[in-house]
């Protein structure tokens, strides 16, 4: 549009000599991941008039976002390994091709710009458009979800129930649900737990979604921390890394249990399920879902409607 404008305006009077910039060109890249594939941060390293380094901090617990975003001095990347205290999780840098790495930031970018408003902060808008001027070339398409394959979520679950001696009902829910929301939250995989996850499950996610009986919130801590330790057990993470996300199930519980009592703070989902459950419905009844939900609605709006 720009380049259209200055022809118009080249026809009706003489443009001024313009001062020609070298491009910016990307020389190389690397990527660091943490063990639990929660968070990562790209480096771009450039060659132009001033060299230097891009750097974009991204999150991947609740939404792909992009944390922060930063102009370094060029080979800034070579400073991350000494930076990372010895009680952190493993993050380890690794190079990889600069074609890879801008098309991972320009998703970043798009998923941050509709996901999560970030006008009011410096971190990331001081150079947001300088980052997608270096990446929009780069744009993947966007990704499928293909979800978990139904038999590989079987095996999953029976081997879950084999790790822990016991094949109850309340145990094969529970794990069921663990994975529901492990294969529709977790953006890196169904078994991808990180202490952050474990905070959006409790705090969050079960109280606004899940309707759970008695039994099933008596035995939530104990087979929410063998869940963890045998899904980050099967993606190889290191015993003291998964201690860190089990012991987060000690931190949350007390904010779920007020907010799984707090129906305010419920979904509509979880609301029909419970005032169902309530009438004694039987959820795996179709017929009698349908009707309850209709004599439902039509109460709602009988009451709406009195003065």
């Amino acid at each position: 549009m720009l380049t259209d404008t200055l022809d118009i305006l080249a026809e009706t009077q003489p443009l001024p000599a313009w001062h020609t910039v070298e491009p910016w060109t990307p020389t190389a890249a690397w990527r660091a991941v943490d063990v639990y594939e929660s968070e990562r941060v790209l480096f771009i390293d450039y060659d132009g008039p001033h060299p230097h380094t891009l750097m974009a901090h991204i999150y991947h617990v609740g939404g792909l976002m992009i944390d922060k975003l930063a102009l370094l001095n060029p080979g800034a990347a070579t400073a991350w390994d000494p930076l990372r205290e010895p009680d952190e999780a493993p993050m380890p840098l690794q190079s990889a091709p600069v074609a890879e790495v801008l098309a991972d930031l320009a998703h970043a970018l798009r998923t941050t710009d509709m996901t999560w408003p970030r006008t009011d902060d410096e971190d990331f808008c001081d150079h947001r458009a300088l980052a997608w001027s270096r990446c929009r070339d780069y744009l993947p398409e966007w990704p499928e979800h293909a979800g978990i394959p139904e038999q590989r979520r079987r095996q999953l679950v029976e081997d879950f129930l084999t790790d822990i001696g016991s094949d109850d009902d309340v145990s094969r829910s529970l794990a069921e649900l663990f994975l529901d929301y492990g294969d529709g939250y977790i953006g890196a995989g169904p078994l991808c737990w990180s202490p952050g996850e474990v905070m959006l499950l409790l705090t969050d996610w079960l109280p606004r979604k899940a309707v759970l009986d008695a039994d099933q919130r008596n035995a939530l801590p104990f087979l929410l921390r063998r869940w963890l330790t045998f899904a980050l057990t099967q993606q190889g993470i290191d015993r003291q890394w998964i201690g860190l996300v089990v012991d987060a199930v000690d931190t949350f519980l007390p904010e779920f249990h007020d907010a799984f009592d707090n129906e305010t703070d419920w979904g509509p989902g979880k609301q029909v399920v419970a005032a169902l459950s309530e009438r004694g419905v039987d959820l795996t009844d179709r017929h009698a879902v349908d009707d309850a939900i209709r004599q439902l609605n039509a109460e709602q709006l009988a009451h709406r409607l009195l003065p």
